[in-house]
Parts: structure tokens; C-alpha cells; sequence
């Protein structure tokens, strides 16, 4: 009993462990989904025969309905011609046509017409005859007209009318653009320039047609490289017994640094930094000759 005792307590205690480390493990998970019946196939229907597309923002109004019971109707097709917002040069004559069907039950009888009703009529006339069409033909239409002279979008719209005055269909129109005439560039006589002057524009891209240039000198460009343009060295003040107080100065190009060193003293050289290294002045006590160089 003691011995039980004794070792219960470890024993349960690894017991918990383990199943503590078993908990905080992956834990494998198996779904089981049913597998759905399939559906039966649906027939797919047949795709409806395309329409012609009327023109846009226009609603077709409703058809009228004549004495003998059949229906007045038409429906644009195509522009066949001067798609909308063509551009024309101003007094340009052209020719507008337009493919349309008879959507109606009633044949277009002789004596039918494409009338203008709103816009601006562009030279054309108030009406164009149609041709006699039976219901569900098509035929092409067309207006002669001339571009107005003022630059502008221009339109005119028409509408097909019966011999019995009676309209019909939605309205179809012809729109253009007559651009501006472009504005010419200016252009300027240079200035007199001397021989050896240069004419040039202060500005990069701002004197158009030669507007706003002047004459310049052209001035020789600095020489490219590293180099040393001017270097002195001017004795400012003897010191007693034999040293010397001297006044340095540099002018270089493409130096980074430069510096003036001893050119007698060979065991314990001296030299001293040139800051800055493109032009500067440096006074030192010496007793010796120094030369200078470049880095």
C-alpha cells in the first residue's frame, strides 16, 4: 500500500502530461460530405436572332396605326456613310446615307419621305423621297448637305413621314464637326549678332518662331580633367635666423584634395592640407622649399 502510495501520484501525473502533449498536437480531421445527386440536364435555349441596334439615346415611338389596320414602322440599321463627329473642312459638300428597314406591317407607299424636323439643316433640303418598301426590307436613304463655314458640332435630324403626312419611326440624324483653323506660329527676325556671337533662347523651348532670342559670346569652357591652373608661393616675412613665413596660393580643377609638401627635407617631409582644393590661400613659417602636387 505504501508502495502504491508512493508512485500513484508521478504515474498520474505523467498520464496528464501525455495527454497534454497529445492535445497540443495536429489533430487530423475527416470530413465526409454526401456526394450530391446530379441535376438533371436542362435543355439550353436557343440564343434569340440578333437585332439591329437603334441609334443611340433615341426611343422608337410607338407605330401608328393606318385606316386599313396595318402599322406605320422603320428602324435604322447602319450609317452607311459620315459616322457621327466626322470632321469637315468649312462649305465642304458631302452626302449623309443611312440603311433602314420597314418594321411595319404596311408597305411605304410611293410618295413617302425622310423630312428634316430639328438641327441644323446644313444647306440640305426639307425632304428627300424614299423608295417604296415592303414590310420587313431594308433600303438606303440619303441627304446632300454642305458643312457649315463656323467652326462647331453640328446635327440635323430627320424623321420618315407618310404621303398622308403622317410620321413615323424615331428619328435618325447626321452630326459633324467643322474644326477651328488653327492659329499660325509667330514669326520673328533674329537680332543682328556679331561675328563670333551666337544666337540663342534664354529659355529652352520658349521662343517659338524664333521670338525672344538674343546674341551671346561664347565663353571657352573650363578644361575638363584633373589639373593645376595657378600655383605661387610668395615669401610675406623673413624669420630670424633663416626661416622664411610664406603665403601659398592654388587654383586647380577636378581635385578632390590637394596638398603642398617638402621637396628638400626627404627624411621628415612636411606638407599641409590645400582646403579648399579648387582655389584657396595657405601662409606657413618655414625654413625650407616646398613645391606642390596633386591628388
Amino acid at each position: 500500500m505504501n508502495s502504491t502510495r508512493r508512485f500513484g501520484f508521478p504515474i498520474l501525473l505523467v498520464s496528464l502530461l501525455l495527454l497534454v502533449t497529445l492535445a497540443c498536437g495536429p489533430v487530423a480531421t475527416v470530413v465526409v460530405v454526401a456526394t450530391p445527386t446530379p441535376a438533371p440536364p436542362t435543355a439550353t435555349p436557343e440564343a434569340a436572332a440578333p437585332t439591329t441596334a437603334a441609334p443611340p439615346t433615341e426611343t422608337s415611338p410607338p407605330e401608328p396605326t393606318t385606316a386599313a389596320g396595318c402599322t406605320l414602322g422603320a428602324r435604322w440599321v447602319a450609317d452607311v456613310t459620315v459616322p457621327d463627329n466626322t470632321a469637315f473642312a468649312p462649305g465642304t459638300p458631302f452626302a449623309k446615307t443611312w440603311r433602314v428597314r420597314n418594321s411595319g406591317t404596311c408597305a411605304w407607299e410611293p410618295g413617302t419621305k425622310l423630312v428634316f424636323v430639328s438641327g441644323d439643316p446644313m444647306s440640305g433640303p426639307a425632304a428627300v423621297d424614299v423608295p417604296a418598301l415592303a414590310p420587313g426590307a431594308q433600303t438606303d436613304v440619303s441627304v446632300s448637305l454642305v458643312a457649315p463655314s463656323t467652326p462647331g458640332t453640328y446635327r440635323a435630324n430627320y424623321q420618315f413621314q407618310a404621303p398622308n403626312g403622317i410620321r413615323f419611326g424615331p428619328v435618325i440624324w447626321v452630326q459633324i464637326v467643322v474644326p477651328g483653323t488653327p492659329t499660325a506660329a509667330p514669326v520673328c527676325t533674329p537680332p543682328p549678332c556679331p561675328s563670333g556671337g551666337v544666337l540663342t533662347c534664354p529659355t529652352p523651348g520658349g521662343c517659338p518662331g524664333g521670338c525672344g532670342v538674343v546674341c551671346v559670346t561664347p565663353t571657352s569652357p573650363p578644361p575638363s580633367g584633373l589639373a593645376i591652373l595657378a600655383f605661387t608661393a610668395e615669401v610675406v616675412q623673413d624669420l630670424p635666423p633663416a626661416g622664411k613665413r610664406i603665403r601659398f596660393y592654388w587654383r586647380t580643377t577636378g581635385a578632390t584634395r590637394a596638398s603642398i609638401w617638402s621637396g628638400t627635407q626627404r627624411r621628415f617631409p612636411q606638407y599641409w592640407e590645400a582646403t579648399p582644393p579648387g582655389e584657396g590661400t595657405l601662409t606657413v613659417d618655414i625654413g625650407m622649399t616646398f613645391y606642390a602636387t596633386r591628388k
